[in-house]
């Protein structure tokens, strides 16, 4: 069996997911169930394409609040506060990046 060797091939074969233009994110199998998903979840995916994208960023009042122990409720959707110009949407199985 050959392998993928180009993005659209990886995509196809479940390797690789778009959460954004120019974006992709490796996936991995759940032996269990035998579908595909992101490792550490779509918020630490986010934050690695910011990162590689050279944008400037904190996270959202509400990962802040609880990171210092002033809130016990747990951030569910990743928000970020820019820092610098970005103009792009990223996404995974309908969930967002929502800037403050």
């Amino acid at each position: 069996m050959k392998q993928p060797t180009t993005r659209r091939e990886l995509v196809q074969e479940t390797m690789l997911t778009k959460i954004g233009y120019g974006v992709y994110a490796k996936l991995v199998r759940n032996p269990l169930i035998d579908e595909p998903f992101l490792p550490e979840g779509f918020s630490q995916a986010a934050k690695e394409a910011m990162e590689r994208l050279n944008v400037q960023w904190e996270p959202g009042q509400a990962e802040q609040d609880y990171n210092q122990g002033l809130s016990s409720q747990i951030p569910v959707s990743p928000s970020f506060k820019l820092k610098s110009r970005f103009n792009r949407k990223l996404g995974y199985t309908g969930m967002m990046l929502q800037f403050e």
